[in-house]
């Protein structure tokens, strides 16, 4: 037997081994640990990524879930003044997509005149909302809660990318807010590139009261646009329009901070009303 000075070793092979055992049992330990603290909305943005299939209805209705948490029904209290009169509508109901932890993005003229907003989600708890932006040119209006959203059942949706859109991609769209309504199923027919359009695409789907629309990777692409006196009834408001309201909105509400003496209105752009409340 192999002996070291001073005391008995056992052979480099033998040491080599146990050292090898203890670095197995080191790393095996280490990776159990790593598993069992794995964030829990790891596998939510993995499922947020799967691309769901119209033809599959599993699919169809996984996605009804995910959509109900995006969007959200929209009550407008509003208040019409003619001459000194006011005269009170009755409410009016909408949807509205959620794109921040606070915020909701929406047809503008369904947020016209509004008196009073109420934002509703899956858990059926409205939340009192107010506007603080409404563009009429790109036809975007944002309302922004006083509580979370999540409070009513409510996530920022994500957004698609415009150079991801093409003709006959599929789209969907939930029929209505209600717990057990699912989804339809329709396809981009015109990607709005031509100068006629502005960018506006154009789907199959003939959809209502700013009702929002999905991709199969269950992505905001926009929200339907039309309002009674369109002829034309399958347009929407693609996501970048969304985007580019609040930028202008953001990007003027920073310059007046910036320059107190510069009036309200300079870096607002044409259409567009940043209506007083809380900053971006």
């Amino acid at each position: 037997m192999w002996r070291g000075r001073g005391k008995r070793e056992a052979p480099p092979s033998l040491a080599l081994a146990s050292r090898s055992r203890g670095a197995a049992v080191l790393l095996a330990a280490t990776a159990s640990a790593l598993l069992f603290a794995w964030p829990q909305g790891a596998d939510a943005k993995t499922s947020a990524r799967k691309t769901y299939s119209p033809w599959r209805l599993e699919d169809l209705d996984d996605l009804a879930e995910i959509l109900k948490r995006h969007v959200a029904l929209v009550e407008i209290e509003p208040t019409v003044t003619h001459g000194v009169e006011t005269l009170d509508e009755p409410t009016r109901q909408g949807y509205g997509v959620a794109i921040s932890p606070r915020r909701i993005a929406m047809l503008s003229f369904l947020a016209e005149g509004a008196r009073t907003i109420r934002v509703v989600g899956p858990r059926g708890r409205p939340l009192e909302a107010q506007l603080v932006l409404y563009d009429v040119e790109r036809r975007v209006a944002v309302v922004e809660t006083r509580t979370p959203l999540k409070r009513a059942g409510l996530e920022a949706a994500p957004f698609a990318q415009r150079q991801d859109r093409e003709i006959d991609q599929s789209i969907f769209a939930l029929v209505s807010t209600l717990p057990q309504s699912g989804v339809i199923h329709g396809t981009i027919t015109d990607l709005g590139e031509v100068e006629e359009l502005d960018g506006i695409p154009h789907i199959d789907l003939r959809l209502e009261r700013g009702m929002p629309v999905f991709d199969e990777r269950a992505r905001l692409v926009g929200f339907s646009r039309t309002v009674a006196w369109d002829l034309d009834p399958f347009m929407i408001v693609p996501a970048e329009k969304i985007l580019s309201a609040q930028t202008a909105t953001t990007a003027a509400a920073a310059a007046r901070r910036g320059s107190p003496r510069k009036s309200a209105g300079a870096n607002k752009e044409p259409g567009q009303q940043r209506v007083p409340g809380p900053n971006p």
